[in-house]
């Protein structure tokens, strides 16, 4: 924490070894790497804040450099703001990294190289504004997840468990990290599911698996089969049923990375770690001939004999997304990202890459491309060297166009929306969203206004759910109600279908990217932005919008959310019969959500009519409605001054606890109370040794105490609000029901805590927090995306009155947000995604912690004992 380096075991004379390397090899490269893990961060947080120690710490890079002959340094923090396991932690630390590599740099010079190791996720560091002092990134595109997912994904699967590599690598992107200026993480380990597998399955036991059925000793047989997830580009090992036990890399899963590498234009590779590869050197072998443009071939028979390479016959020649020139003197419309649609506001020439949306697929071989509809924007337009290429009249026709690019059989291989509006779009998140929300709907040409008439230019497009190709507000002309696929809606993009509500054959769910964290591509939106999730504005995708701050509704044409406030114009609709409907009265907007669980042909929107008739609800796919944007980047929250700081946890299994689903104090604060969604409650020592008090047949969600009675408050999911009178030996008492809650279902009551002398209680659906007396009178309602955009719902709640402060956990977004106890305004934010399921919160001054209970398992559950300081 002083600044000061220690060069660890085995020492300065291994180090001089590895250097010596370098007389034979002089292309060879040697960095110091300096931290890792948990406790190897420890000391960053420290030294970086002080400038004292931040000059010690750089003043000994060089020393070391110098003295051993190494060419620059990678510094492994892991992470800034984020204590792990043993390391410091300070909200100043993402800024002070920042200036800590600005004096690294002018330390070294200009001839040593600085790069650093970046999580997968993008947080914890300002990636874009220290590119003016580093050479490059090293993505940890690993660790991802334990079975039954992988470990490294590399494109989104079932088996893939929050994000992928290709997911990783756009985050970067869109932080403004350009792609050469990235390595990609390839992992030497793998992840086992620790009862079968061991926790940690080396690449040189895999031999082993596949022809022995044995792993360090232990009988694998019958769970060695290599199966491949063509989706995710992963290998994994699992049973005749393919579930997943192990995941790992070879050198076929090794070979698809390394193509996508090189399509995206990325500097290159790195691996941890080397001392898990084969004694061989299999994967680092396959890894620098791949590099080199060969490529893995997989054995057609015996399925455990590894993938062997052989020189590539078609070496890509696909450029990086990102050319430096453009010779021709074109606008690049897709050089920052490709998409379904782009975006012109003044008259000239024009092109963009032929590839599927946001993807570097070609869309095949090219004979032709034509404007579809829309002529009247696009005065000529060609095919040219893997490139669209269209020009606009001299004096701009604002509008909308459709071109595609078809085969030699006239087949239509591809189309893109060429969006030409009146003013640029601008977007603000209306304090509704952590993104940036577009001010008009896609493809509208102005902003709509409350103007007290209704302005058809500020309408857009409307798009049946799932397709990436709008229609205009109009009743359809080439409709049909035969149903067609996906692959086949990509040839038909001017054919309106519906067939019982539905227009797709094979019912896909994630088509606008509901499951993903990365854009589709099929979605309809530009560059930079993306069709949100439902949790992504939660105001007007989590309920009623009635209830959204800033809603109000005109009759005129318009109503208008947020603040401030944007107006939404009363665009109508295509019914189901592909019929223009509700013009200046009726809108309907989508996100990316399919109702899989109700119908397969339904997916969510919001659907406006009247002044009290604005809701989320489910609606056929089939109908054309409106798409409001939202921006890939995300404006983030920065705690306020004087917050707790959170620090590293502890985690403990508790045996016979089954789904712990919330936490309060005992009366004198010796212990805690427990409930389950089994229906037991529980007293929790604070050495977490726990027994059954008392059970009923119910989903108890949630707990708390009246501290001057010591009666017990339950929250019982959907609706009932249970009294359990002090002994705790008797039968419950019904208080009151909560009459907002009795249609949520599963998606009802999860929280109830003690709040000034009422009760506060929290639901998932909406985020949603009453107040009530314990008599059962509401005092109030709030939508906590209100006043937190982010927040997608409650799994539990605690007020804290020494402080004033309620605390909510969050168990779809993994995070705590803490709030001022009268909820009117969000105080910090923590993520906490290392929790499963965090359905249990409670705030313990006496022990610096909070605790949160992980309702993951029916008979055992798990609770997390975070510190903090300034608690």
């Amino acid at each position: 924490g002083d600044g000061g380096l220690v060069i660890k075991e085995p020492g300065e004379d291994y180090l001089r070894r590895l250097v010596a390397y370098k007389k034979s090899y002089p292309e060879l490269k040697i960095l110091l790497m300096i931290g890792g893990w948990g406790s190897n961060a420890n000391g960053f947080s420290p030294m970086a804040a002080n400038p004292a120690k931040r000059k010690l710490f750089c003043d000994e890079c060089v020393r070391i450099c110098k003295e051993f002959g190494l060419d620059g340094v990678d510094l492994d923090w892991e992470y800034p703001t984020y204590a792990a396991e043993g390391n410091e932690a300070s909200d100043d630390d993402t800024a002070n990294f920042t200036i800590l590599m600005k004096e690294l740099r002018a330390a070294l010079g200009e001839d040593k190289i600085i790069s650093y190791a970046a999580s997968d996720s993008g947080d914890y560091i300002d990636n874009a504004a220290v590119l003016e002092w580093v050479d490059y990134i090293n993505v940890m595109t690993y660790s991802m997840g334990d079975p039954p997912y992988h470990n490294s994904p590399l494109y989104k699967s079932e088996l893939t468990r929050k994000r992928s590599g290709e997911m990783s690598i756009e985050i970067f992107h869109n932080q403004g990290v350009p792609y050469n200026r990235m390595n990609y993480g390839m992992a030497f380990y793998g992840h086992g599911d620790g009862t079968i597998y061991p926790s940690s399955v080396k690449y040189y036991n895999i031999k082993e698996i596949l022809e022995e059925g044995t792993c360090e000793g232990k009988n694998v047989k019958g769970y060695n089969i290599r199966h491949w997830d063509d989706v995710g580009k992963n290998v994994y090992l699992g049973d005749a049923s393919g579930k997943l036990y192990a995941s790992y890399e070879d050198p076929e899963s090794l070979g698809y990375r390394v193509e996508f590498l090189k399509k995206k234009g990325m500097l290159g590779a790195l691996a941890w770690e080397y001392r898990e590869d084969s004694r061989d050197g299999v994967l680092r072998k396959a890894l620098r001939s791949l590099l080199n443009g060969y490529t893995p071939v997989v054995p057609s028979a015996d399925p455990s004999v590894e993938p062997s390479l052989e020189p590539s016959t078609e070496p890509s020649t696909e450029p990086s997304q990102e050319p430096s020139s453009d010779p021709d003197g074109m606008v690049d419309l897709g050089k920052s990202g490709t998409a379904n649609c782009y975006i012109v506001t003044e008259a000239g020439s024009y092109k963009f890459k032929a590839v599927q949306g946001n993807s570097s697929t070609s869309v095949g071989s090219v004979a032709t491309v034509e404007v579809l509809w829309g002529s009247d924007c696009i005065s000529s337009v060609l095919y040219d060297g893997g490139y669209v290429k269209f020009s606009t009249p001299a004096t701009i026709v604002r509008g909308n166009a459709l071109i595609g690019a078809k085969n030699s059989s006239g087949k239509i291989l591809w189309s893109w929306h060429i969006w030409i509006p009146e003013t640029v779009p601008g977007d603000n998140t209306y304090g509704m969203s952590e993104h940036p929300i577009m001010s008009r709907n896609l493809g509208a040409l102005v902003d709509a206004t409350a103007s007290g008439s209704v302005d058809e230019r500020s309408f857009g497009l409307l798009y049946q759910w799932g397709r990436k190709d709008p229609f205009p507000a109009a009743t359809a002309t080439d409709k049909t109600t035969s149903q067609i696929s996906t692959s086949e809606s990509i040839s038909k993009p001017t054919t309106f279908v519906s067939y019982n509500g539905d227009w797709n054959s094979s019912a896909d769910g994630d088509l606008w990217g509901d499951k993903s964290d990365a854009k589709t591509k099929y979605d309809p939106c530009p560059p930079g932005y993306y069709v949100p999730k439902r949790e992504d504005v939660t105001p007007l995708f989590g309920g009623a919008a009635t209830e959204a701050k800033g809603w109000s509704y005109n009759s005129g044409g318009w109503c208008t959310v947020g603040d401030p406030v944007t107006v939404f114009p009363l665009a109508g609709y295509i019914d189901v019969n592909g019929n223009y409907s509700g013009k200046g009265s009726a809108a309907k907007i989508w996100n990316s959500h399919h109702d899989s669980a109700n119908s397969a042909v339904a997916a969510y929107g919001q659907f406006i009519s009247s002044s009290t008739s604005a809701s989320r609800s489910a609606q056929n796919k089939a109908q054309g409605a409106s798409v409001r944007c939202l921006s890939v980047k995300k404006e983030e929250f920065k705690n306020a001054e004087g917050m707790p700081v959170m620090g590293s946890y502890e985690k403990t299994s508790l045996a016979n606890v089954g789904e712990l689903s919330g936490l309060c104090f005992s009366k004198d604060k010796d212990f805690m109370w427990a409930v389950g969604d089994k229906g037991y409650l529980y007293k929790l020592t604070f050495d977490l040794q726990a027994t059954q008090i008392w059970t009923h047949d119910a989903d108890l969600e949630g707990v708390t105490i009246d501290p001057s009675t010591g009666n017990l408050y339950m929250a019982v999911e959907p609706k009932t609000v249970y009294r359990l009178s002090s002994p705790y030996t008797g039968s419950k008492t019904t208080v009151f029901t909560v009459t907002d809650a009795e249609n949520m279902g599963n998606n009802g009551m999860e929280g109830i805590t003690w709040h000034k002398g009422n009760l506060y209680i929290g639901a998932q659906s909406s985020a949603t927090l009453w107040e009530y007396t314990t008599s059962g009178t509401m005092l109030s309602k709030t939508l906590l995306g209100n006043v937190a955009p982010g927040i997608d719902e409650v799994g539990d709640l605690y007020y804290d009155e020494q402080t004033d402060l309620l605390w909510v956990s969050d168990s779809n977004v993994f995070k705590i947000y803490v709030f001022k106890g009268d909820v009117s305004e969000l105080l910090a934010v923590y993520n906490i995604d290392f929790i499963g399921n965090p359905e249990a919160i409670l705030v313990d001054h006496a022990h610096n912690c909070v605790w949160v209970g992980d309702d993951t398992g029916s008979t055992t559950s798990k609770i997390y004992k975070i510190s903090f300081t300034g608690l």
